[in-house]
């Protein structure tokens, strides 16, 4: 199944975490996804450090990923809905990971992929690690 990853965000480039977000979604052992980045209208300007950083890396997934910045700060809920109903095919597993966060290990998507295939399945949710920096 498609995975459609969206990541809403705010003020994300001034964590300066949003490196290791992109660099988790690189890693993944999983070819049928895409990623639907949007930026709600940060201050900090972090769709055009997002799209500086992407231009200037040899990531796979730069032909995968959408970045949107809002013209007004809608919320996080917002966002998502847009993004989904806007970016992601019908047919897709959802999923959704902060900027500022990441995905663990390479078989994220693999492993979500397979317990969608259950049709009783409708939604997961799953627990974060939080890791002091």
């Amino acid at each position: 199944m498609p995975i459609c990853l969206i990541s809403t965000g705010y003020k994300v480039y001034t964590k300066d975490k949003y490196k290791r977000f992109f660099e988790s979604i690189e890693r993944q052992n999983y070819s049928n996804y895409n990623v639907v980045v949007m930026d709600d209208n940060s201050p900090d300007n972090s769709a055009l450090h997002y799209y500086e950083y992407l231009k200037n890396t040899t990531f796979r997934l730069k032909n995968r990923i959408k970045i949107v910045k809002t013209l007004q700060r809608m919320g996080a809920l917002a966002n998502m809905y847009i993004g989904v109903k806007k970016y992601c095919p019908s047919n897709s597993i959802v999923v959704n990971v902060d900027s500022d966060d990441a995905l663990i290990g390479a078989q994220t998507f693999n492993i979500l992929n397979a317990i969608y295939q259950n049709p009783n399945t409708w939604y997961v949710y799953t627990r974060y690690l939080w890791q002091k920096d």
